[in-house]
């Protein structure tokens, strides 16, 4: 069964297409999206920890948590936020089954190994390392809908950034160290950011036109 779990969620995570009821500019997939909510979630924990003092908050276990906090998808494929919350019933019976399907990704490991992930695929959501990896989840969501957005696909994920916003504002009120996040890291909408703004602009001089003006 060990050779299934990575066939599963190392292999399909690549093929599992994120945001399925909506049309995209640029498809996101699962490991796409883990990967990027691994980087946020350990830069808000460090944040947390190197700039706002929190000693209940480690950035490696944040990453970790990010890692595997989709993990029932690989199996289930991604189910739209806002049916999995129209109400409690519905929400309680998404949960169970992916439930039922974490339980499964944790029954194909090792079972030396089960000890060690059973907590990062079960995730206890109250423990202070997942509610830091769920907030990157939704720093993760809301940089999706921007760079969509700014593509010009406002019909589709307008509503969704603005939803996406008010749980990011809550999280901010909440917490500082998601203030000074969004201060350092966030505060211009980074999908708009060009690769020629990203390198120094005098690079110009170095090019063939550049030394003529010597």
């Amino acid at each position: 069964m060990s050779t299934t779990f990575l066939a599963t969620h190392l292999l399909r995570s690549h093929s599992i297409k994120r945001w399925p009821l909506m049309f995209s500019v640029r498809e996101e997939t699962l490991a796409g999206h883990l990967a990027d909510t691994c980087m946020l979630g350990h830069l808000l924990a460090a944040v947390a920890v190197d700039i706002c003092g929190r000693q209940d908050i480690d950035p490696d276990k944040v990453a970790s948590y990010c890692l595997f906090h989709e993990i029932s998808e690989s199996l289930l494929g991604d189910i739209n936020s806002k049916a999995k919350h129209i109400n409690q019933e519905t929400h309680q019976a998404i949960k169970t089954v992916e439930n039922h399907f974490e339980a499964l990704s944790i029954e194909m490991l090792p079972d030396a190994l089960k000890a060690r992930y059973t907590p990062l695929i079960s995730q206890n959501k109250n423990e202070i390392n997942a509610k830091v990896a769920k907030i990157a989840d939704s720093f993760a969501a809301l940089i999706k809908c921007q760079w969509e957005i700014s593509r010009g696909n406002q019909v589709e994920f307008l509503e969704a950034r603005d939803s996406i916003q008010e749980q990011i504002d809550v999280y901010a009120e909440k917490y500082d160290f998601v203030r000074t996040f969004i201060e350092l890291f966030l505060n211009e909408d980074i999908t708009r950011i060009s690769v020629d703004k990203l390198m120094p602009r005098d690079w110009v001089k170095n090019t063939d036109a550049g030394k003529m003006r010597d």
